[in-house]
């Protein structure tokens, strides 16, 4: 029964925190071009097309995507699927981003939690604790700029892909960790085998002739 009810809080927590998101940002959606969104988007030709890719992955030098050629091309995708200059699809991909990097928060902090020797002591609770600090980072209104403030996906997508690069480590490091356990029992089992098949050879050897 414990594992079921942990199953299931692990496929809650990450619906209840989408719908977190959703509830906080649903206002934004009909937002419109601000300062630097004007340039870095209105203005700028090179979020018209998807190809070629050379152009869409750049940005002028002057406008806040320069330099990021993730950024840039996000903002083509969001144009593609907006048909032109319809925010609801640019604020849509933000707060998908936020929604995204809140599931690799959350991901984190329970696979730590799950890690020797944290396991002994938070194990149990590393569903609930995980949650509760994905949803306060979620909602906080810190973050209300990096979501609303179109051209700032810049900084959404580098924590995004900072969050990425943890929970990568942290999975590596668990891979890592359980094949040295799996040699390290396999090598226990053949060293156990290996000195029963010695202790036989002795006591055959040491039985008296019938």
């Amino acid at each position: 029964m414990p594992a079921v009810a942990s199953a299931k809080a692990g496929a809650l927590a990450p619906a209840a925190i989408l719908l977190a998101v959703l509830a906080s940002y649903a206002s934004s959606f009909g937002g419109a071009f601000v300062f630097d969104d004007i340039p870095a988007i209105v203005d700028n030709p090179h979020v018209r097309s998807l190809l070629p890719l050379r152009a869409s992955f750049s940005a002028p030098a002057e406008v806040t995507t320069a330099g990021r050629p993730v950024a840039a091309f996000s903002f083509a995708v969001s144009y593609a699927l907006a048909g032109g200059y319809d925010t609801w699809w640019y604020h849509a991909t933000n707060v998908a981003i936020h929604a995204a990097a809140a599931l690799v928060l959350f991901g984190i902090v329970r696979r730590t939690l799950l890690t020797p020797p944290l396991d002994n002591r938070f194990g149990p609770s590393s569903t609930t604790l995980a949650f509760l600090v994905a949803l306060l980072w979620v909602v906080h209104p810190l973050q209300t700029q990096a979501v609303t403030y179109l051209v700032q996906r810049v900084e959404s997508l580098m924590g995004l892909f900072l969050l990425l690069t943890l929970y990568c480590s942290i999975r590596a490091a668990e891979i890592f960790r359980l094949k040295a356990e799996a040699t390290r029992l396999n090598a226990g089992r053949r060293r156990n085998r290996a000195g029963r098949a010695r202790a036989a050879r002795r006591s055959r050897r040491r039985r008296p002739p019938r």
